[in-house]
């Protein structure tokens, strides 16, 4: 028998994490505040987060800020497995 799954799209349902969950993550409800006060160096500190082959000199370009990082270089593929994985 197979059981029937109804369908949530175009609601507001809403799944929060579990509390242990939430403790662990790495985005806390404080970021905003943080990266309201100073936009810049908020990124700034998240670049540094990461492993570059080329450290970025420059932090944003462009008159909206649309280029991020733009002299710098990494492997995505090396942050996403080594660097996040040893904190």
């Amino acid at each position: 028998m197979m059981k029937q799954v109804r369908s949530v799209a175009g609601r507001d349902a809403q799944f929060p994490p579990t509390e242990e969950f939430a403790k662990q993550a790495n985005a806390q409800p404080s970021i905003y505040a943080e990266a309201d006060a100073d936009p810049l160096a908020y990124w700034r500190k998240q670049a540094d987060r990461l492993s570059w082959t080329n450290e970025p000199l420059r932090l944003s370009s462009g008159i909206f800020l649309c280029k991020w990082f733009s002299d710098g270089t990494l492997n995505a593929s090396y942050n996403a497995l080594i660097v996040t994985s040893s904190r």
